[in-house]
């Protein structure tokens, strides 16, 4: 269920990530490469078409075992399209079972629409003709407001990323997040539209690195 790029024996704190599609996406390969020895980047590996067809909170449930037996460094989760809803919730779910989560990273990197359809319990359904990674963080609003009961809110810290010329998103949109956590909220703008995540790669890297382990001043 989780896999490393590769596993960092020294490290100092973990980034569990949750990608947009079934398979680990390079980003978090290049991620694990720059952040390396200080932080431990590992991926959740979803069973094949779950992204497409599954329930947000069924996939948070399968997932939380694994995320919840790694222990020992100071965590955080990753999350971008449809891994973002997926990483929420595993965040709401841990801290509702007493765990401690050090904070919450969600991205949109991608302008079109998710799908044709939401379901009314979280589910995200298969678009007539879907790409996985084709998600926006419209949904995880969604998703927010459509669960607004008080714990759906979190204490962990929110840091939100977006790129200053994706049609699909924006700073008013992404900026709900503020009201999911009781914690610390910061947007991070990139240049770049759908698929920042690559085109910004080191720039990105450094602002998440910067945030878990801060440099010297």
């Amino acid at each position: 269920m989780i896999i490393g790029f590769p596993r960092r024996p020294g490290a100092r704190a973990r980034l569990v990530c949750f990608p947009g599609s079934e398979s680990p996406e390079e980003f978090h390969r290049a991620a694990s490469r720059m952040m390396a020895p200080e932080v431990e980047v590992l991926a959740v590996r979803f069973p094949h078409d779950a992204l497409a067809e599954g329930d947000v909170r069924a996939l948070a449930v399968h997932a939380l075992p694994s995320v919840r037996s790694l222990t020992g460094l100071p965590l955080r989760l990753f999350g971008h399209g449809p891994g973002a809803l997926v990483a929420f919730e595993v965040a709401r779910l841990l801290e509702a079972k007493g765990g401690v989560l050090e904070g919450l990273i969600v991205a949109c990197d991608d302008a079109r629409p998710p799908c044709d359809k939401i379901g009314h319990k979280g589910r995200i359904m298969r678009r007539s003709n879907p790409p996985l990674d084709h998600y926006d963080l419209a949904y995880l609003r969604w998703f927010s407001q459509e669960t607004g009961k008080p714990e759906t809110t979190l204490t962990c810290p929110i840091l939100a990323l977006i790129g200053d010329d994706d049609p699909g998103t924006s700073i008013e949109r992404m900026s709900v997040l503020r009201q999911r956590t009781s914690g610390e909220f910061v947007l991070e703008v990139f240049g770049g539209g759908p698929g920042f995540l690559e085109s910004c790669a080191a720039t990105v890297v450094t602002t998440i690195r910067d945030r878990i382990i801060p440099p010297p001043t």
